[in-house]
């Protein structure tokens, strides 16, 4: 009988409890013997209560028994336990948590990634309050890491599955599966069609945000001569992705672009991206470029336009960027003195896309919003790194030399931009396409999106 080895992280809320229910419950109907691995940590700092509140422990602790005692058959259990007293010197910088090793395995990215994600700070000197936080979230990294080892060391098993990857908990035994050549699966589900019609999505040896996964996913989608993704995005209706069309106002939009300056000179537009969604992602995403990260790069591209008469620069703040007051989010960049430089804040009411109308140049660090402009025919920039990368849907500019140039003569070529424009419609298609599973054991879609408890503690 083979083995298989789960590594159950119970995150209320989440679709994932009931996905790994039903993925273990298929293994049992396999006859295979499941091996489950579960949290027993009395204060742990995880992703999902990142205080390490002792009260959500022992919900989580209730939580994985409530589960244990709902599966048809018996596995096997064993617990993560306080097992690791720390005098490990930690990091002053956050991006030095991304190399940050312990006994030759790296467990400071799900810290970072849990810590960035959850708090939004990418600030690279941290308060002793910051440290705190990282410190306890490594913690838990290693605690699951040295439970895991003693496992895979003494057996043997034909799979090992775990939830997302990327975060502090789970993290570290990623990155242990990837030094020691172990075979794993990741898990992750997809909203694409919708919160009532989730499905899962499985991963080999990778993490569901790969870029490589994503590429080759876009190989196998069939070129179409539109995609209904625009429209989507354009209406507010795409379940992908935050959209924020409803915010919008015709009117304030109409009062913006009938300014003088905007109607009658050169705009060059920069969507920006919210910065800390990239860090958080890992060591597989670049957080810079050849001038810096996306702060910097706006920066400089502030001096280089700041004394260009007839030539507008105009920054769009990504809206989910709205209420924070981070450095990166560039608030300040509103009390720039220089005519032609122009700030819209996360929370501002002018639409997006009819900046993207009256756009010469659009330029971009991560946002997909440069491939809706493709998609409009606009001559577009990516700076930074994305999932569109490497796949000639945007200029990407390699040095300052070659940015210039561009900047400069604005010279792409209306075949270019044709090219680029079938290009984004794949994408388009992609993001429509779903590679997903519907459940066939049990009905994760149950109490949809506000899935207060998991719901195979109530149904079979």
């Amino acid at each position: 009988m083979s083995n298989v080895l789960f590594y159950y992280n119970t995150r209320f809320g989440s679709f994932s409890n009931d996905i790994l229910y039903e993925t273990i419950e298929s293994y049992f109907l396999e006859g295979k013997d499941v091996h489950i691995l579960f949290c027993d940590l009395k204060k742990s700092s995880c992703h999902t209560n990142l205080n390490g509140n002792i009260v959500k422990c022992l919900f989580c602790r209730i939580g994985s028994k409530i589960t244990l005692g709902r599966f048809s058959k018996k596995p096997h259990i064993h617990y993560i336990r306080e097992t690791f007293n720390s005098n490990l010197d930690f990091p002053d910088k956050l991006s030095e948590y991304r190399n940050f090793t312990h006994n030759g395995i790296n467990v400071g990215l799900g810290a970072l990634s849990s810590y960035v994600s959850l708090t939004r700070n990418i600030n690279e000197n941290l308060t002793n309050e910051d440290k705190t936080l990282l410190k306890k979230l490594v913690i838990t990294g290693i605690q699951s890491l040295n439970a895991f080892s003693e496992l895979v060391e003494s057996n043997t098993y034909e799979e090992i599955v775990f939830f997302n990857g990327r975060f502090s908990e789970v993290r570290s035994i990623l990155e242990y599966c990837e030094k020691n050549s172990l075979n794993y699966k990741t898990i992750e589900f997809d909203t694409k069609e919708g919160f009532s019609k989730v499905k899962k999505l499985t991963f080999d040896n990778s993490l569901p945000h790969s870029k490589e996964v994503f590429k080759a996913n876009y190989n196998l989608v069939k070129q179409n001569n539109d995609s209904e993704y625009f429209q989507r995005r354009l209406k507010g209706t795409y379940n992908g992705d935050k959209i924020y069309s409803d915010k919008f106002l015709k009117s304030d939009t109409e009062k913006y672009l009938k300014n003088p300056v905007i109607e009658n000179n050169i705009n060059i537009v920069y969507f920006m991206s919210s910065e800390d969604e990239i860090f958080a992602l890992g060591d597989e995403w670049k957080t810079t470029n050849f001038i810096g990260n996306q702060y910097q790069n706006i920066e400089w591209l502030i001096d280089y336009y700041k004394n260009r008469k007839k030539i507008n620069f105009i920054i769009r703040a990504h809206p989910n960027l709205s209420s924070l007051s981070f450095e990166y989010v560039g608030r300040h960049w509103k009390k720039i003195k220089y005519p032609n430089i122009f700030y819209i804040e996360p929370e501002s009411t002018i639409d997006t896309y009819s900046l993207i109308s009256v756009a010469d140049l659009c330029i971009g660090f991560s946002s997909s919003v440069l491939v809706e402009c493709s998609y409009y025919g606009k001559k577009t920039v990516l700076l930074g790194d994305s999932f569109f990368k490497n796949l000639d849907i945007c200029e990407e500019p390699k040095n300052k030399e070659e940015l210039i140039h561009l900047l400069e003569y604005l010279h792409i070529t209306h075949e270019t931009l044709d090219k680029r424009k079938e290009n984004a419609i794949k994408y388009g298609e992609l993001m429509l396409s779903s590679f997903g599973l519907d459940y066939n054991l049990f009905n994760w879609n149950l109490f949809m999106k506000t899935k207060p408890f998991p719901a195979h503690w109530f149904f079979k």
